[in-house]
């Protein structure tokens, strides 16, 4: 993402923004992948608010994350940017600048722990976005200390499936159909490349379930289909038989993430429990009672025992 100057968010935006906030721990491979770390998937990870603010307004990055005492910051782009090396830059310098400490009477400053994750890749993407600081000599005004900026590149496209699950990136998953963007029309109008590509795809959800079959991931396999979904649906928007392939096979259209269906459901039936517990008490004009419940939690619980509300 960019400043806040941006209009609109693509949809590839909106599926890495909803992996962050909503299955964060989905990262931890990706990190330890770019980074070299080793981070069970247990590793507490904090998001930290990701507007910065600046002079005339502020920048907004993709996520921030604090892992441990360390700050890593991932951008997903779409598209190579032949100015991705500055926005990177200028995205590390504000997060730097916020948290900032002062060591022994003088600041630091500690960059993030930063890449890119590039959906799409030519031939001519870096492997690492470079920028090289030039920082005047206080000692000898004559002379520039040089220190060179670098920015991993992650080509998502070149990850096979194999790849992907033997290192747990299932972050990338909502992505992989972007890999067949230049075949699309071939493939639709073709039978035997169209089955190709849905058994790639029957392979894929057998090797997620797989993966995360654990009754701690169910949501989290569910949530991860639907975002699979979510860019299927809109990248093979002018496909005939593919769009209607992959959701078949993927398991449906997807209405919202299962969690967000979960929690939803949750409040309902406390709305419901709520609405039958006030009907009892009004009929036996206990109307202080009432107001009580509204702010009491702990009471509610009780009076849900007492009059057997399930």
């Amino acid at each position: 993402m960019e400043t806040k100057k941006k209009l609109h968010n693509t949809i590839y935006d909106d599926v890495f923004r909803t992996i962050v906030e909503k299955m964060p721990e989905l990262l931890i491979p990706v990190i330890n992948e770019v980074f070299h770390t080793n981070y069970t998937e247990t590793e507490k990870i904090s998001i930290l608010h990701n507007e910065h603010h600046r002079g005339e307004g502020e920048i907004i990055t993709d996520t921030c994350l604090l892992i441990q005492k360390h700050l890593y910051h991932i951008e997903c782009q779409s598209w190579p940017d032949s100015r991705m090396e500055i926005r990177m830059i200028e995205y590390d310098f504000y997060i730097a600048l916020e948290y900032v400490q002062k060591k022994n009477n003088t600041y630091v400053m500690e960059l993030p722990r930063s890449c890119t994750l590039y959906l799409r890749h030519t031939a001519n993407t870096p492997d690492f976005l470079k920028v090289l600081l030039q920082i005047p000599d206080a000692r000898n005004t004559s002379r520039h200390k040089e220190i060179t900026y670098e920015v991993p590149v992650v080509k998502i496209q070149k990850y096979s499936k194999e790849d992907i699950f033997k290192k747990k990136l299932v972050a990338f998953l909502p992505y992989y159909i972007l890999r067949y963007e230049k075949n699309l029309k071939v493939i639709d109008s073709d039978k035997e490349k169209l089955q190709t590509l849905l058994k790639e795809y029957e392979t894929i959800k057998d090797m997620l379930n797989e993966e995360l079959s654990g009754k701690d991931h169910a949501a989290i396999y569910t949530d991860l289909v639907n975002l699979i979904l979510r860019i299927s649906d809109y990248f093979l928007k002018s496909t005939k038989h593919l769009k209607k392939g992959v959701a078949d096979v993927m398991g449906g259209k997807v209405l919202q993430l299962e969690s967000e269906r979960l929690r939803a459901e949750g409040k309902a039936e406390g709305e419901a429990r709520m609405v039958k517990l006030i009907s009892l008490l009004l009929e036996q004009g206990k109307n202080e009672e009432i107001a009580k419940i509204t702010s009491d939690a702990k009471l509610r619980e009780e009076y849900y025992t007492l009059y057997n509300i399930p």
